[in-house]
C-alpha cells in the first residue's frame, strides 16, 4: 500500500509529538522540537513541499 503524503507527514508528526513525550530531559525535547518544529507546526499550512529520496531495496 503505498502512503500518500498526509499519510507520512501525520506520522512523522506524531512520531516527533511522542519523542519529545517520552524525553525525560528538557534539552533532550528542545533539540527534537527544533530539529521537527516544520513537521509538528503543520496546522495553518495548505501547502507541505516534502523532498525525499526513494531507496532501492
Amino acid at each position: 500500500m503505498e502512503k500518500t503524503t498526509e499519510d507520512i507527514v501525520a506520522h512523522v508528526s506524531r512520531w516527533a509529538t511522542d519523542k519529545i513525550e517520552e524525553s525525560e530531559l528538557v534539552g533532550d525535547k528542545m533539540a527534537i522540537y527544533a530539529e521537527f518544529e516544520d513537521w509538528i507546526e503543520l496546522e495553518d499550512e495548505d501547502n507541505v513541499e516534502i523532498i525525499s529520496l526513494d531507496l532501492e531495496e
